[in-house]
């Protein structure tokens, strides 16, 4: 745990709570979200629950990732990607 993303590793465990995490990481607020900085921050979440063997996180983390692309690459929405 030690060489885990501290703020994923928050995120996990809200998961682990609440069966959700927020898209907001530190220092961000709703207000100012950065897709690119969300994806790099959804992929050590994704990375987290492989790791720790938590299906329902890593299928959450991946459409949250999917979803943040599609603010960062807009045509890919468009052909369903």
């Amino acid at each position: 745990m030690h060489s885990d993303d501290p703020d994923a590793l928050e995120h996990l465990l809200e998961f682990l709570y609440t069966g959700d995490f927020s898209y907001t990481f530190y220092g961000q607020s709703s207000a100012n979200l950065n897709p690119m900085p969300n994806v790099q921050k959804q992929t050590e979440v994704y990375k987290l629950a492989e790791k720790y063997d938590v299906g329902k996180l890593k299928q959450l983390a991946e459409k949250r990732i999917k979803e943040s692309a599609r603010w960062i690459s807009p045509a890919a929405s468009m052909h369903g990607e």
